[in-house]
């Protein structure tokens, strides 16, 4: 596996409220824009963001001067229906950039966020918007769905996953820790990781997370530095457990791609098995293996506890 780059992080002096497309084309009046929900671009919405690309093509670059004349970017506003007050909008805002530093010292590839900044929200409250740099390639879910896309590619995205949770530079000796009833090793952040959230780049395999919204940062104590029950629907001990836990965050990942996964070249016991199989040659502990494959092998049971008794 690549190590990823530090991200190219542009700070621009102002960004538009991106609250609705006037407001954007007053910003960049000569410039060739084009707007364009993201599923046309291989980008599924997401459950907390609207997700939109923009496109200038030849026009005058002196509202964003740093991207040039030519480029793509996401906009995305985050939140606008989650009724925030001012005051959470701003933490949440204001934590991006640590988080994306968390993310990136533990291994992940990120988009370079550009700006962003609180905007008010569609129902009184307020919410985020940001601008991002556009990963090309489709995200997992569209790729795991895709039955004419091919066997080895859905394999490199589950790979790239799963080698990076188990990098011995960043993720070796994790602590133990109980969440929901199980021991599990205790990530020190925390990662809504779902074939949606994530891109693979062809030829290189780059694997990429593109959604890092609400940031989910972990402190000395173990717990969440910012938690908001507006945005997140589990409880917070039971969101530690599906995000911040190695064995939880692989569960909840490998069992959305399961759902998703459209092709005849495997069957699930062979699909299965291979996914084990991964997971020894990543060098994970056999105490992990034994308890994910127990739980994929009896339909995943920790997993639906956990959200029944969230009533999610």
């Amino acid at each position: 596996m690549t190590s990823p780059e530090q991200p190219n992080i542009i700070r621009t002096s102002y960004l538009p409220a991106l609250s609705n497309w006037d407001e954007l084309t007053a910003m960049l009046p000569d410039a060739e824009l084009s707007i364009d929900p993201s599923h046309q671009t291989g980008l599924s919405q997401g459950r907390q963001s609207e997700v939109y690309i923009i496109t200038n093509h030849e026009g005058d670059p002196t509202a964003w001067a740093e991207l040039g004349t030519n480029w793509v970017l996401v906009w995305k506003r985050m939140a606008v229906h989650k009724q925030l007050s001012h005051d959470e909008a701003l933490r949440l805002q204001s934590s991006l950039r640590d988080y994306q530093n968390n993310l990136y010292q533990a291994g992940w590839r990120l988009p370079a966020l550009f700006a962003s900044e609180v905007i008010n929200g569609d129902d009184g409250g307020f919410g985020i918007a940001c601008a991002e740099q556009f990963i090309p390639g489709g995200d997992g879910e569209i790729l795991l769905k895709d039955p004419s896309a091919p066997e080895h590619r859905k394999q490199a995205l589950v790979e790239e996953v799963i080698m990076t949770l188990y990098a011995p530079h960043t993720h070796g000796d994790l602590p133990r820790r109980v969440l929901a009833g199980k021991e599990v090793s205790a990530l020190p952040y925390g990662l809504d990781l779902k074939p949606a959230n994530i891109v693979l780049i062809e030829p290189e395999d780059l694997l990429f997370v593109i959604d890092v919204f609400g940031p989910k940062q972990i402190g000395d104590d173990g717990q969440w530095l910012t938690y908001f029950s507006k945005i997140d629907s589990l409880p917070a001990q039971s969101l530690q457990a599906v995000t911040a836990s190695r064995e939880g965050a692989i569960l909840r990942f490998w069992r959305l791609s399961e759902q998703f996964w459209a092709g005849d070249s495997m069957n699930l016991k062979e699909r299965r098995a291979w996914m084990f199989d991964l997971l020894l040659a990543a060098g994970a502990p056999r105490q992990e293996v034994a308890f994910i494959a127990d739980e994929i092998s009896h339909g995943y049971p920790w997993l639906d506890e956990i959200y029944r008794e969230s009533a999610v």
